[in-house]
């Protein structure tokens, strides 16, 4: 089997090579840029943290559908934090994106806790929260806040945070009385 050869001018220098040979060039180039690539990986925050994992417990007041006030709370157990992906230092992304996470809690809000006229949820934020920072377990903890009726003297503004896991699945608040 005879190889394919190509040639290339260039300077009035003439550069004879193979398509084999060339392939492997960029072979070899794209390995050398994954690996080197590592090195500049922005690594995690290792520092102090206050973990939300075992036995965290928050409590949350809304407008009902009836518009009044009701409460539910979220409760984070060891079972449900190890059974989270990890995400690990050397990557540069959380398992799950902010993107998807805040769609997660909204889409999870509009059917657990419909808005009530004039009181729409609105969303206010995502942020990376540690669930165990020392075995790099995170969540995304969304924000939303019901807005008091515009005209009114109310400044009582009930807020939701849902929390979006690493697995893709939304922690289910217990309604409590």
């Amino acid at each position: 089997m005879s190889a394919i050869w190509c040639e290339m001018k260039w300077n009035n220098y003439a550069l004879r090579f193979s398509i084999m040979a060339l392939l492997f060039g960029v072979f070899i180039v794209a390995i050398g840029i994954l690996l080197i690539q590592r090195f500049f990986v922005v690594p995690h925050y290792s520092g102090p943290s206050r973990d939300i994992g075992d036995g965290h417990s928050e409590t949350y007041y809304y407008w009902n559908s009836l518009g009044e006030e009701s409460r539910v709370d979220v409760e984070i157990d060891e079972s449900l934090t190890s059974r989270q992906p990890k995400w690990e230092s050397n990557e540069a992304n959380p398992p799950v994106s902010a993107r998807y996470a805040v769609l997660k809690a909204n889409s999870f809000i509009k059917t657990k806790f419909p808005s009530i006229p004039k009181r729409e949820w609105s969303f206010v934020s995502a942020n990376l929260t540690p669930l165990d920072l020392k075995k790099a377990k995170w969540c995304w903890v969304v924000r939303f806040d019901q807005q008091p009726e515009v005209g009114t003297t109310e400044t009582h503004s009930p807020q939701l945070s849902i929390f979006v896991l690493m697995d893709g699945s939304v922690l289910e608040p217990r309604n409590s009385h």
